[in-house]
């Protein structure tokens, strides 16, 4: 690809008038609606200072002559072109590019080539600078390219149709970008409809033209965003690709400038926010007027949260669930009546359900819509509980959503905090780079099932409820207990509740629990917020909804929204422009660091170690600063270190605190206990405009029995903790098991990972008969005794509770250096996933030691499904869940339609696994 653009490159030259020249071009495929992707020749040209893109096709292929190309689109860079950029979301993809101006809207595909990354880097430079010269009254009228403009109009003869296809194609591709000038808006669901074959997240950059027919209700008011991208040339929903440095120190500085003064040109408007949840217990839907549209005046924004939408055993892996349709079509039909809606985003994670309409009349207002979910059921995958979030910008205000089910019963405070935490730390937005947290929005609403419990016998509860108590009960709600002690929700804040437990009541009633279980009526259902103004107007339950174990909770908030007036901020931006001529003339940045290098000591599996790097800015003007890529490396760091923030901008006598992290997982475990890996490392702090600091990272870290190979760990008769490093590195060498003497006494190999049969005999002594086996997550405290349990043989008993040694299990086969069933077998086991004799048949091609611990895993699950009437577990339930371990797809770099097979080959992976739990694998 990169010859053809090489050769094309130099016919381009040809076809050049002399003052003009071409500064790059790159092979790409040009997305066409019905006809795939057309192979087409992106040029980069350049004139006397101004820029220009070139579109040219190929008569053949390869190109063989400049008379064979033919200039399909010319697109001016000025400041009417958009630019929107995806960058590959696998090692295999390729980047994506649309372009747009008044008159064309093309999109294309690069490769993934350091010349298509050039490109793009070079294409958003030249509009940079294009910005500059439009600020300082410089633009172009672009006369040069009237030439090219008559020969678009008059190209000659027309091809036939044999030669060129396409002819007659109207393909508008950036209309799926929300980028029309009609001011129609595309849904996120319509546009990944429309074109299948792409990731969501390219066509869901949510940009809206400036030109919509929709007005606000004062013309004088414009989003700061879309300011600011004017004024800057920083074109809406436009992502560098990861890696690259950003396009100019200056541009952070004025936007970090513009938010520091925003208090002179940003006025405070109050949107009303309707937030609700409701844990429907898998119910069908009902009508829910009651709850939705009680209120008199309709709210600005609906935030609308369900749990437990869909109960079924196949749910709890991310399936398709018919419940999802029938509750979005009952929602959208109990909106308020006074109003007209926009369904803005919505996100489902099995049974966890969000939904964020906004009134149409706001629609244009709204910028940058992204979502995200993190499970916190076992091993972190499966959503039984876990939390989805929805963001979003209006006006200048960034708005968070977050619906959340966390762990249940009245003793598991614990886990639920743990899964507040984990939602709350891994939630991501990743259309942004670096991608944002929940801590980078000015609001955030939390709602949902978050299951804390009154610490109060049933009857003390029962009493003080019906007598009218409430205020009696409250001091004791496990939620507002841990909250005032930080221990959760930090920052949060909640509403007096001045309604009775939403949980748990009879289905149709309004009479607490008179099951045999008779649980403790609690205030599951919560709704809390954080960020400045906010003003709660009422919290209340929906008592008349009885169709649930729950009833529905609502919140009516007053949130202010910052509105940017135009004209102030024009005053704004031009007094900072002038500010910073004058200190870029003057200055140059300082800073001075707390440490200039950093040792991690006794770095152990899953458990992160964080260190603190404070920089100030010592010197007299505002400092950027970002770590950046070293020479032939893909990223700043290693992939077990993390930084946060990785760049941002200081202001004279300020600091900024950058957290060093250091993280060995089950993706990368191996590769340290093989000696491949190290903690070493050098981080390269580069200032804007001034010099780099290299900052050493070193460490060391203790092997562990998790992330070993099965081969390994048959070798070892002690504990790992006691292996001669030498001896471990030789153990996890290919082919290691051909030098052991199996006949000799300290040599003789295992049937099977002593740490395997340790996890399993546990789960089958104090385990057997516990409820949702399997379906709770561990808390990390006791993994990590668990863990050192494992690797140094003490103490005899396995500690921690039993939901923690359950998911120790599953850790332990997902950090195997290859999975039981080795990666070279896979593709066989699910080609042949319906057969159960040629199962048996794949399975006596695998290696002894890995087919030993396949026959006692599966002996151990059917004698659990044995207990099914106690542990209530379903091989429905079991079969996915194990057969995701037992089987992994070998770790070659994933194209899009790879991805997609894997996805596929879930219910494959699990139907394998079925043949061997339904009767007893003998060979």
């Amino acid at each position: 690809m990169a010859d053809a653009a090489a050769s094309v490159h130099r016919f381009v030259k040809q076809k050049l008038s002399n003052d003009e020249i071409c500064l790059l071009c790159v092979e790409g495929k040009e997305l066409v609606e019905g006809a795939g992707k057309i192979r087409k020749f992106v040029c980069l040209i350049e004139r006397q200072g101004d820029h220009a893109v070139f579109v040219y096709v190929s008569k053949s292929v390869p190109c063989q002559t400049s008379e064979d190309l033919r200039l399909e689109n010319v697109f001016p860079i000025s400041e009417a072109l958009r630019v929107v950029t995806e960058i590959p979301q696998t090692v295999q993809d390729g980047y994506m590019l649309a372009l747009q101006n008044d008159s064309n809207k093309c999109m294309f595909e690069l490769s993934q080539e350091n010349s298509s990354k050039n490109f793009i880097v070079e294409l958003k430079n030249k509009m940079a600078i294009q910005s500059q010269n439009a600020a300082f009254a410089l633009p172009s009228t672009f006369s040069w390219l009237e030439k090219y403009s008559t020969k678009l109009l008059h190209p000659g003869p027309t091809p036939s149709g044999e030669d060129n296809p396409f002819q007659n194609d109207v393909f508008d591709p950036l209309k799926y970008m929300q980028l029309d000038n009609s001011g129609s808006n595309v849904s996120v669901e319509k546009a990944s409809n429309e074109l299948d074959g792409f990731e969501d997240d390219f066509f869901n950059l949510a940009l809206t033209s400036s030109g919509s027919s929709q007005q606000s209700n004062s013309e004088l008011t414009e989003s700061l965003d879309q300011v600011a991208q004017k004024q800057l040339g920083l074109k809406p929903g436009a992502n560098m690709a990861a890696g690259l440095k950003p396009l100019s120190a200056r541009e952070k500085l004025v936007e970090h400038q513009l938010k520091n003064r925003q208090s002179e040109f940003v006025e405070i408007q109050n949107f009303r926010v309707f937030v609700g949840t409701w844990n429907v217990n898998g119910q069908a839907t009902t009508n829910l007027d009651e709850w939705l549209a009680c209120d008199k005046e309709p709210p600005d924004i609906y935030a609308i949260g369900f749990q437990e939408l869909d109960l079924s055993n196949q749910a709890y892996i991310f399936s398709d669930s018919a419940r999802e349709a029938e509750w979005q079509d009952a929602v959208a039909k109990h909106l308020h009546p006074r109003a007209v809606y926009q369904k803005l985003k919505s996100i489902r994670l099995v049974g966890v359900l969000l939904m964020v309409f906004i009134k149409d009349i706001h629609w244009t207002h709204v910028n940058l819509i992204d979502s995200d979910y993190v499970a916190t059921g076992i091993m972190g995958m499966l959503g039984n509980k876990g939390g989805v979030g929805v963001r979003f910008s209006l006006h200048d205000s960034t708005l968070l959503f977050i619906n959340s089910h966390l762990a249940a019963h009245q003793e598991e405070y614990e886990r639920r905090n743990q899964d507040a935490f984990d939602i709350e730390s891994k939630m991501k937005f990743k259309r942004f780079l670096p991608p944002l947290t929940v801590q980078d929005h000015d609001v955030v609403f939390w709602l949902g099932d978050l299951n804390y419990r009154i610490d109060q016998d049933i009857t003390v509860v029962k009493d003080c409820v019906a007598q009218g108590r409430l205020h009696k009960l409250l001091p004791h709600d496990q939620l507002r207990k841990h909250m005032s002690t930080n221990i959760v929700y930090k920052s949060y804040s909640e509403g007096e509740i001045n309604f009775p437990p939403t949980y748990r009541y009879d289905t149709g009633t309004d009479n607490f629990d008179t099951s045999e279980k008779a649980r403790n009526p609690a205030w599951c259902d919560r709704v809390l917020w954080k960020g400045s103004g906010v003003r709660q107007i009422i919290y209340r339950s929906h008592p008349a909804l009885k169709i649930s174990d729950h009833k529905p909770v609502s919140s009516l908030f007053d949130t202010g929204i910052k509105v940017v007036l135009k004209e102030k901020y024009k005053k704004v931006y031009e007094d900072i422009m002038k500010q910073l001529d004058r200190l870029e003339n003057d200055y140059l940045p300082q800073v001075s660091l707390t440490q200039r290098e950093f040792l991690f000591l006794d770095v152990k599996f899953m458990e992160p170690h964080e260190l603190i790097l404070a920089v100030a800015n010592t010197g007299q003007i505002p400092v950027t600063f970002e770590f950046i890529n070293k020479p032939d490396e893909d990223t700043y760091c290693k992939p077990w270190l993390k930084v946060s923030p990785s760049s941002a901008v200081i202001e004279p006598g300020d600091s900024v605190e950058i957290f060093l992290e250091v993280l060995v997982d089950h993706h990368i475990a191996y590769q340290f206990n093989c000696g491949h890996q190290k903690i070493e490392d050098i981080l390269v702090l580069h200032l804007h405009g001034g010099k780099d600091f290299f900052i050493p990272i070193s460490g060391n870290y203790i092997v562990s029995s998790f992330g070993s190979s099965i081969e390994a760990l048959v070798q070892m008769h002690g504990p790992i903790r006691e292996v001669p490093t030498a001896d471990l590195v030789n153990m996890e060498r290919p082919g290691s098991l051909d030098n052991v003497d199996t006949h000799a006494v300290d040599t003789r190999l295992l049937a099977a990972p002593k740490e395997i049969f340790r996890l399993v005999d546990h789960i089958w002594q104090y385990g057997k008969h516990q409820e949702d086996l399997f379906q709770q997550q561990g808390l990390n405290t006791e993994m990590h005794q668990i863990r050192d349990c494992l690797d140094t043989g003490t103490p005899e008993q396995l500690p921690g509770g039993i939901h923690s040694v359950c998911e120790a299990l599953l850790l332990f086969l997902e950090s195997l250096a290859e999975p039981v069933i080795p990666y070279s077998l896979y593709e066989n086991c699910i080609s042949v996933s319906n057969n159960h004799l040629l199962c048996k048949q794949v399975m006596s091609e695998v290696p002894l030691c890995h087919r030993n611990v396949f026959k006692y895993l599966c002996a151990f699950l059917r004698q659990l499904l044995e207990e099914s009437k106690y542990n209530n577990l379903d091989i429905k339930y079991l079969c996915p869940l194990f057969g995701d371990k037992f089987l992994r797809p070998p770790p070659v770099r994933m194209t899009k339609s790879r991805r997609t097979a894997v996805k596929s080959e879930d219910m494959k992976k699990a139907a394998f696994l079925y043949h061997f739990l339904v009767r007893p694998y003998d060979e």
